[in-house]
């Protein structure tokens, strides 16, 4: 979590390779064959329908056409889009598209999946319908997620820990284990908390900034 700007999506192109760092090196106890990215936009190829954009997600894999149609269904049924499977994006809500987008990311079976604030570009219903979702999910694959998000209600609602970072360029300010402070302090303290740090921050790289 950190302000607009600051480098979340960047920090999430260099795990996944789509961006070389200048200098420095990540250290990923993953292979990148086994990492996987949902953006926040859905990226979805219009010419494609909701089962072959889910294909795409198994691009790079081998073996025969029934895994792979297999694959392709049992993460269908997961997101519950089964009965979309012919359809093409322009004919699906927002919603609806975001559940192709993080079934294409599930189907090659990722060890780390990178969520690049996954639920920003739906309304406040199919987001918390999205997070129930989602939520169930987590529970039912073995998989590290990582979410780039600028919303306290995402930390709330699916967050084990939280990363603090500064304006850019990023720093981490704080890492916050998240179920053991609600337990110790509650919802409310924790948003106050993340708050007081990211604004304390803000307001002195803008004070910089003006002087």
């Amino acid at each position: 979590m950190g302000p607009s700007g600051c480098g979340k999506s960047t920090v999430f192109k260099l795990i996944s390779g789509l961006l070389e760092p200048s200098s420095g090196m990540i250290n990923c106890d993953f292979f990148r064959e086994s990492i996987s990215y949902v953006f926040q936009d859905y990226r979805l190829l219009p010419w494609l329908s909701v089962y072959e954009n889910v294909a795409v997600g198994l691009a790079r894999s081998e073996g025969c056409r029934s895994d792979r149609d297999g694959l392709i269904k049992s993460v269908l049924f997961l997101v519950n889009m089964s009965s979309c499977s012919a359809m093409y994006p322009f004919q699906l809500s927002g919603g609806m598209q975001q559940r192709v987008g993080l079934a294409r990311a599930l189907v090659s079976k990722p060890e780390l999946l990178l969520m690049d604030e996954p639920f920003s570009a739906v309304d406040g219903q199919t987001r918390k319908l999205l997070v129930e979702e989602f939520k169930q999910l987590k529970s039912e694959l073995s998989m590290t997620t990582l979410i780039a998000t600028h919303q306290f209600q995402d930390v709330l609602d699916l967050a084990d820990q939280v990363v603090l970072l500064s304006a850019s360029p990023a720093t981490c300010l704080k890492v916050i284990n998240v179920k053991s402070y609600i337990e110790r302090s509650g919802e409310k303290a924790l948003c106050d908390e993340m708050w007081k740090t990211l604004k304390r921050h803000v307001d002195s790289t803008l004070k910089n900034i003006s002087s």
